[in-house]
């Protein structure tokens, strides 16, 4: 089983090209992508855009991709651009608080 992807608090603009090297890096001879956002306080554009982007990727490879906890900060920001789906979050029920 991989190790999950930790996502630090801070998900913007500034932590991007950081952030993209670790998701990259997780598809590179995966068969599963694992992404823990329960830690992630502050997300903004750019960092939901990142995260459809790496969902996308991973579905043009076959790797699917589970969240093991999810934040209120994601879904919440997801919600607002209409992305929530393009990151196939888990529903309201099973995402942590």
């Amino acid at each position: 089983m991989p190790h999950p992807i930790q996502l630090e608090p801070l998900l913007t603009i500034a932590e991007a090209a950081r952030v993209r090297a670790l998701l990259e890096g997780a598809l590179r001879g995966s068969q599963e992508a694992l992404i823990d956002g329960g830690g992630v306080t502050t997300i903004d554009t750019a960092g939901i855009q990142l995260l459809v982007a790496f969902c996308r990727e991973a579905e043009c490879r076959g790797i699917p991709v589970r969240w093991v906890a999810v934040g209120k900060a994601i879904p919440r920001v997801a919600s607002l651009l209409g992305l929530k789906g393009a990151l196939g979050l888990p529903s309201e029920g099973a995402a942590d608080p």
